[in-house]
């Protein structure tokens, strides 16, 4: 079993936020099941990235983070 790890960002990161790609790179190469937790914003999403992104609810950032906060518990969970 792939130990499993969760990270909490704003945006999907652009290709030159390097530390961000180097980090999630890394654990991927290490055996790390990771799952990004942001808002798909346009930028390309690499190979073998999971991303969950929370539902548009325009408005409403307080329903936006119990979305994600639940997507988070069932994944990590699971």
């Amino acid at each position: 079993m792939s130990k499993r790890i969760g990270i909490v960002l704003n945006n999907v990161p652009a290709y030159s936020e390097t530390f961000f790609h180097n980090k999630i790179s890394g654990l991927l190469a290490r055996g790390f099941d990771v799952t990004l937790f942001a808002e798909k914003n346009g930028h390309v999403v690499p190979q073998g990235w999971k991303v969950v992104s929370p539902r548009s609810l325009p408005g409403s950032k307080w329903l936006r983070s119990i979305y994600l906060g639940a997507a988070i518990i069932k994944i990590l969970v699971a």
